[in-house]
């Protein structure tokens, strides 16, 4: 989970993995290019702003992510 990724970046410890890597490069991002990353990771860039402006690590559950980002998340079905 993204907050997991972030715990990690901010209180150390974790595996690199590709989550962490892409929560610190939005960290890093200027604001043309978190506008892109957003494209492709709005999930991540929302969490990483939420915690910016509150200081908190978020834990919100999917429903709870729904109504703070006012757009449905991405549901992945069956594909056959």
């Amino acid at each position: 989970m993204i907050w997991i990724d972030l715990k990690h970046i901010i209180h150390g410890g974790g595996t690199r993995c590709f989550g962490e890597m892409v929560i610190e490069l939005i960290f890093k991002a200027d604001s043309f290019n978190k506008a892109r990353l957003r494209q492709v990771f709005p999930i991540e860039v929302f969490i990483v702003e939420l915690y910016m402006a509150t200081g908190n690590i978020p834990e919100l559950t999917d429903e709870e992510l729904e109504k703070q980002m006012h757009t449905p998340l991405f549901k992945v079905g069956k594909i056959e």
